[in-house]
């Protein structure tokens, strides 16, 4: 039971630092500057990795 219980947490240590983090974000902003009223928004998405780092719109 013991290498069993052992084997478990090792893979599951592993299985959780191995994965991407993912952050979504929601992105106001003003287009045309002579018309404040009008704010757009987007939905824009921060994926993190070991080795890179990406931030994106949702419809890219």
């Amino acid at each position: 039971m013991r290498p069993v219980l052992l084997f478990l947490t090792l893979f599951s240590y592993h299985l959780f630092l191995s994965q991407n983090k993912e952050f979504i974000y929601e992105y106001r902003f003003i287009p045309d500057s002579t018309q404040r009223d009008q704010i757009e928004k987007e939905i824009m998405i921060l994926s993190l990795g070991k080795d890179k780092s990406e931030f994106y719109g949702q419809e890219w």
